[in-house]
């Protein structure tokens, strides 16, 4: 039998220039200029709201936002008119007669 096939085929590391490695993995992956900027997301709060605005969260300002068909909603209250609706946060409207079955 072959001394190989006793050891595991493949188990020997392949002679390599290290030096011309690292100078190609540096020119493909490390080009000065095309790195991408992550811009950091500002995380909201939708219970957050000043003195001025009608519209609150319903519930004495307990309710949470929930997701519905890839769209993140709020129950919310106008203390000035009254009437609820929901306010989906994603597009940024009022949709009073939605309905989620």
């Amino acid at each position: 039998m072959s001394d190989t096939a006793q050891n595991g085929k493949g188990s020997k590391r392949r002679p390599t220039n290290a030096d011309k490695y690292n100078e190609n993995y540096d020119r493909i992956f490390c080009q000065k200029g095309n790195q991408p900027t992550i811009e950091e997301r500002e995380e909201m709060s939708h219970l957050d709201y000043s003195s001025d605005v009608a519209w609150r969260p319903a519930c004495g300002g307990t309710e949470r936002p929930f997701e519905w068909g890839g769209k993140e909603y709020l129950y919310m209250y106008n203390h000035e008119t009254g009437e609820h609706s929901y306010y989906n946060a994603t597009d940024d409207v009022f949709e009073p007669n939605v309905e989620f079955n």
